[in-house]
């Protein structure tokens, strides 16, 4: 992941922050690869109300098992 998702900001000017993505991706961590990057783009789009991200927001997901 880069560090966009992270540092997305909201409209009251509050970072998405990391320890908030550790726990979409507990949440996530048993969906498929492209469900997983679903939900984490979902959640990034409702903490910015739809608005594009300042930054890069990358996510490869690699499961093994």
């Amino acid at each position: 992941m880069s560090d966009g998702l992270p540092e997305l900001f909201n409209n009251q000017k509050e970072l998405f922050g990391y320890e908030r993505v550790q726990n979409e991706f507990h949440k996530a961590a048993k969906l498929s690869p492209e469900e997983i990057i679903n939900r984490l783009k979902s959640s990034a789009s409702d903490w910015t109300e739809g608005k594009d991200p300042n930054d890069d927001v990358t996510f490869v997901v690699i499961k093994i098992k």
